[in-house]
């Protein structure tokens, strides 16, 4: 089987996503405005993901799982779900782990997501 991987920023320590035997594997995606709200930093990232699963051909509806680390679970968590419940498939839901992490620079969140493929 063939290994796809695109890396659009032309990152030398990772790619954006790599897709391989039926699925495309998602890094994790950050917010670009660090300090904006959780919600305005949820649907950023949750643009992103929908941006680069139709570059790999696919959607949200097939979401297998996703990742989600919050910077501050207690604060965030439910300002993140009430974004998150109105973005995802109702109808496909995917696997779903959200974590407290310290992460990278002052976003409030990262989201890695890996998501079925149609067949070639």
């Amino acid at each position: 089987m063939t290994i796809k991987r695109i890396n659009t920023r032309n990152l030398p320590h990772r790619g954006d996503s790599v897709t391989w035997n039926g699925c495309v594997h998602l890094s994790g995606i950050m917010p670009s405005d660090e300090t904006a709200s959780i919600a305005e930093q949820t649907a950023d990232v949750l643009r992103e993901i929908e941006a680069q699963l139709a570059n790999a051909g696919t959607s949200k509806a097939a979401l297998i799982s996703a990742t989600v680390w919050l910077a501050d679970l207690d604060r965030d968590f439910e300002g993140f779900n009430a974004v998150w419940r109105g973005w995802v498939d109702r109808d496909n839901l995917p696997a779903r782990s959200c974590v407290q992490a310290k992460l990278h620079g002052k976003g409030l969140l990262e989201i890695a997501a890996i998501a079925a493929t149609p067949p070639a």
